[in-house]
């Protein structure tokens, strides 16, 4: 049986691009998405974390590589999340 997904807008980086957090009920892992064309009528998805290790990378890129302000915010969100995707994998 398939489980319900929850597609959530998480934040934006400095190039406008838009991030998605997919997740399951339960024990279903995560997933990070982001958008690869904000202008165009093709938008596609590219995963950019499926587990903890690259959420982190993610963040430290976001907070460090780019440094915007939407993208500093988006880094913040992540690590804040952490705690919760750690706890799910726990159980």
């Amino acid at each position: 049986m398939n489980q319900p997904l929850s597609v959530q807008p998480c934040g934006f980086d400095g190039n406008k691009r838009k991030y998605y957090l997919i997740e399951g009920e339960d024990d279903t892992a995560f997933r990070i998405y982001r958008e690869s064309n904000i202008t165009g009528q093709n938008r596609t998805w590219l995963s950019v974390a499926g587990n903890i290790e690259e959420l982190k990378q993610l963040a430290d890129k976001l907070l460090n590589k780019d440094g915007g302000p939407k993208a500093k915010q988006l880094s913040h969100r992540i690590l804040s999340a952490i705690p919760r995707f750690e706890a799910s994998e726990e159980v």
